[in-house]
């Protein structure tokens, strides 16, 4: 057998693995697991292109018989390994989302923890994912961690509905999780450091044993790579003196050298971007030599369009103005790169970076930007701001005359375009201007709150919610005071549109009769009753006979041939070319989820060709409907099987929202609809003929 230390870049025998491995065999797996820790040692980008794709397209053969709802603990490890060492594919991320949502089934956001992670995140390495799930694993309430600017602080609650981390401080901080898990540094429980902070291991006792280095880099837990620095960030000057800490931690990593490399190094000297944040940040004064701008230009342009360098970017722009902002110079350097700037042109860009940008920066980056790119620009990212940081920018545009009104018109141009989020209502609510009539809208504020928000958004949706539902101050506004006519459209949307929950429902209406007595009227006025039974599950002939003859040609033609594909691309034996195989296991799963699926519905659905409805007395499957709504719009509407929905040619489901809404109705009933709009059932009718023949499916 091949020598394990080997292995990992042996392709004839990798290639035989995989093909055990995904037939199920536990050595082979193994065997695979071994050989990636034998190659940890190595970056995977630097490992022959052919072991690349080797390892890249055995790595989804072995992944796609695993069982994401139920890994065992040696596939688990599997997984694991196959992160740390840096492969990616698709199927690997998968994977690991699923492990994920499955270790921590308590969060309340699981899709804001995977966002978080950086699971589907292309621009996120599979190995900076692994530290990232690390670093989350261990945070905790009661955990101490690094930020920079602000030392060591205690975790006091990780909030899963609004996705954020809370530390305690003489100046209370709250930081969203994403941006934790890739700047924090989290010092282990009764690791070494943790030891050191609190006195009970002696600097000198630990600095004399011959592991100390490695006690103490395995005593906390980052994303980034930059834990040597954090590390002399939290010991030089407290624990020990700096050059103590630097002898500790000499020719165990490359950033100790680099640091001491650079000793004296001006900022306009520097070589990255990511070195002339690091030189801006702890700066009194700015001095700009000969040369300063043209090499802060050259750096810049190089950032401005790229992602992953995105915070250090934006950052130095703001610690720039924060240091330079009156020269003539600095507003020149930025105009030149800001159409290489995609932090000013990409609004969803603005608002991630501002999310994560430190607080005492944030007044100097807005302030550069509405320099650089005007007001209308600018009031025009800040509605894609998460409210938090909307008092920030009011009062940087404050200073400019007609800022905080051009904000306004861009929070009014977005509800109108149909993009607003509830930070921008909550927003114009606690304003107080004349323009927040616009919330008496009530449709604006139930179709805002539908729409699924997450992160740092969370919390204005549920601040706009809770005013919804009890501020007394907000509902006696936005039904003007009393008015029949606002108490009346604000009832229609509690009980017509998909929002609130029965029991909301019921609390807000309750609410409304309580500040309103005479509003009793219009909460109960009820439409006339409606009796709907059970309906047994059918489809028109057409319908069933088209999922009739699929089922059939994914039994006797689909997947004969798929098993031949199989068969044919096993024969290759080579899994570097194999592509075939991949794709044919690929339709293999595929085929037999939609044949269960197939097989199942029409177990329990049967066809029918609508033939014995008749004249229908009341909305029944199977007849047209004349709706007339509140604004004298008419709509034919065919009310039809489960599978029978063509909205284009006014065909719908009697279960879908309307038509289970219709079902059972008599002519003049009324009923408010998904939309919130009131209408009335004018003529209901059998189908026509030439619907019933083609609902019978005889052509095909």
């Amino acid at each position: 057998m091949t020598n394990e230390i080997m292995l990992w870049k042996d392709l004839p025998t990798l290639e035989e693995h995989f093909m055990e491995a995904a037939e199920g065999n536990p050595e082979s797996r193994a065997l695979l697991a071994a050989a990636m820790d034998s190659a940890a040692a190595e970056s995977f980008p630097t490992w022959p292109v052919k072991v690349r794709n080797s390892w890249q397209s055995g790595l989804d053969l072995v992944l796609e018989i695993f069982d994401r709802a139920n890994l065992s603990d040696a596939e688990l490890d599997f997984v694991g390994r196959a992160m740390r060492v840096g492969l990616d594919t698709q199927c690997l991320r998968d994977q690991v989302a699923a492990l994920v949502r499955r270790q921590f089934a308590d969060y309340m956001d699981p899709a804001g923890m995977i966002a978080a992670l950086g699971i589907h995140d292309q621009d996120s390495d599979m190995v900076t994912i692994s530290r990232r799930l690390k670093l989350f694993s261990e945070l905790k309430e009661g955990s101490r961690c690094w930020i920079s600017g602000r030392g060591v602080l205690t975790v006091v609650e990780i909030d899963g509905i609004f996705n954020e981390v809370r530390f305690d401080s003489d100046r209370p901080l709250e930081m969203a999780l994403d941006t934790a898990l890739n700047t924090v540094g989290l010092v282990l429980p009764d690791s070494a450091l943790a030891k050191l902070l609190d006195k009970t291991l002696a600097w000198d006792a630990l600095a004399a044993s011959s592991d100390a280095a490695d006690r103490l880099r395995q005593s906390l837990v980052m994303a980034s790579t930059n834990q040597e620095e954090v590390l002399m960030a939290i010991l030089g000057g407290q624990i020990a003196e700096e050059e103590a800490v630097k002898t500790c931690l000499a020719g165990k990593g490359p950033l100790v050298a680099v640091a001491e490399e650079e000793t004296g190094r001006r900022w306009g000297e520097a070589r990255s971007i990511t070195e002339l944040t690091e030189l801006l940040r702890d700066m009194k004064e700015l001095e700009c030599l000969e040369g300063d701008v043209e090499n802060l230009s050259r750096i810049w342009a190089m950032a401005a369009g790229r992602t992953d360098h995105g915070e250090n970017f934006c950052q130095s722009v703001a610690l720039l103005w924060k240091l330079a902002s009156k020269s003539e110079w600095l507003p020149e350097a930025m105009r030149q790169v800001e159409p290489e700037n995609i932090y000013w042109h990409d609004r969803e860009l603005f608002a991630w970076v501002c999310d994560r940008m430190p607080g005492r920066l944030q007044p100097f980056w807005y302030a550069a930007t509405l320099d650089t790119v005007g007001q209308e620009r600018m009031a025009s990212m800040v509605t894609q701001l998460p409210l938090r940081l909307w008092t920030g920018v009011e009062r940087v545009l404050a200073n400019v005359e007609g800022a905080v009104e051009t904000l306004v018109r861009a929070v009014l141009t977005e509800i109108d375009g149909g993009h607003i989020r509830s930070d921008g209502l909550m927003w114009l609510w606690k304003s107080g201007r004349d323009e927040r009539d616009v919330l008496t809208d009530h449709q604006l504020i139930f179709k805002t709150l539908a729409k699924p928000v997450a992160g740092s958004f969370l919390k204005a949706h549920h601040d706009l919610k809770k005013c919804l539902l009890e501020e007394k101050d907000f509902q006696r506004f936005i039904v003007k005071d009393g008015d029949e006519n606002a108490i009346a459209s604000l009832v229609r949307c509690t009980r017509g549109m998909p929002l609130l929950s029965n029991g909301e429902q019921q609390s807000l209406l309750v609410r409304l009769v309580r500040l309103y007595p005479h509003a009793r009227a219009l909460v109960e006025k009820k439409s006339k009753k409606v009796t709907r039974k059970a309906l047994p599950k059918l489809t028109s002939m057409r319908s069933y006979e088209i999922r009739r003859q699929e089922l059939e040609e994914i039994i006797n033609v689909k997947i004969p041939a798929n098993s031949r594909a199989i068969a044919h691309a096993r024969s290759y034996g080579d899994l570097r070319e194999n592509a075939e195989y991949k794709a044919a296991k690929e339709e293999q799963s595929l085929l037999g989820a939609r044949r269960g699926e197939l097989e199942e519905a029409l177990h329990e659905i049967r066809g029918t060709d609508f033939g014995d409805v008749g004249q229908p007395i009341t909305v029944t499957p199977g007849c047209s409907v004349l709706l007339r709504q509140e604004d004298g719009e008419q709509r034919l509407m065919h009310v039809l099987g489960l599978w029978d929905s063509n909205p284009e040619h006014n065909m719908i489901s009697y279960d879908a929202p309307l038509g289970r809404l219709l079902i059972g109705c008599s002519q003049g009933a009324t009923l408010s609809m998904p939309s919130g709009v009131e209408a009335t059932v004018a003529e209901i009718k059998a189908l026509s003929p030439e619907m019933l023949d083609w609902l019978r499916g005889e052509d095909l």
